[in-house]
């Protein structure tokens, strides 16, 4: 049994075949030319073999098909073994790539400390440096941040400021379109802000707009004329351009249409305003 064995594990790398008088002992088909084995190495377990087999210790064992089957087995394990060497070998890097990437995606700023697990923290972190990017006069940088606090989706109050304030940046940096329309979702954010209606006026101004934009308020309202905020907005515009007439009859409608709202009650201030004489 002993010598069964160990001419088992001497047999390992190597395939039978049998004929005439003899056996022979050639590679298997797993172990192709150049794939790594050494033929020094080869040769010496087949010399090993061929003295076992003088010696009458392996030619019973190879009669009988169990042992045969232990030898494709074998042939199946070395296979498997240098196909996982190859694989190991060619996944290393990629896998250790990939880890790096997952470690650098998951470890967080070392200035942000536990709010960075705070999604609302951290949005106030980009407004927060957004705003000192504006105060120091870099817009640009400041809409960068501004636009990253917005993509981690706070409130919706905190949202419509972000773009109220973006839409300040754009028009010091003369991006009229990108302006306009950040004044305008921060208005649809929150249709009773004054300081949003007042920054789109602003920015028209500021875009040598106004007029342009008094134009299409009334080309909307033509079509929906019970739109208070726009008929508040056309009155503001209208105060840019000093059409004065034309700025009362607007915010009276805004009164007419919606007298319990807020934007009705600044309208009725500005109305007082409007009407006083001198």
């Amino acid at each position: 049994m002993s010598s069964i064995c160990i001419s088992r594990w001497l047999l390992a790398p190597l395939r039978v075949v049998e004929g005439g008088a003899g056996c022979g002992w050639v590679l298997p088909r797993s172990a192709a030319p150049n794939d790594g084995l050494d033929p020094a190495r080869l040769k010496v377990v087949a010399e090993k073999v061929v003295t076992l087999n003088t010696m009458g210790l392996v030619a019973p064992a190879l009669r009988t098909p169990i042992y045969k089957v232990s030898l494709y087995i074998g042939d199946l394990i070395y296979f498997w073994s240098v196909t996982t060497n190859v694989i190991r070998d060619w996944l290393q890097p990629v896998l250790f790539i990939l880890a790096l990437m997952g470690l650098m995606a998951c470890t967080p700023p070392a200035h942000a400390g536990l709010e960075y697990y705070r999604v609302d923290d951290n949005a106030v972190l980009h407004y927060q440096k957004a705003q000192r990017w504006q105060a120091n006069g870099q817009p640009r940088y400041a809409i960068g941040e501004y636009q990253s606090a917005i993509r981690l989706k706070p409130s919706a109050e905190m949202t419509a400021v972000v773009y109220n304030n973006m839409a300040y940046c754009f028009a010091l940096i003369q991006y009229w379109d990108q302006a306009i329309a950040s004044a305008q979702e921060a208005i649809s954010l929150q249709p009773n802000n004054l300081q949003f209606y007042k920054m789109l006026v602003k920015v028209y101004h500021m875009a040598d707009r106004s007029a342009l934009a008094a134009n299409d308020m009334v080309d909307q309202l033509t079509a929906n004329a019970s739109d208070d905020e726009g008929w508040f907005l056309l009155g503001m515009l209208y105060e840019d351009l000093a059409y004065k007439d034309y700025a009362v009859e607007a915010y009276q409608n805004v009164v007419l249409l919606a007298p319990n709202s807020y934007l009705s009650q600044v309208a009725r201030k500005r109305l007082e305003t409007l009407n006083r004489p001198g």
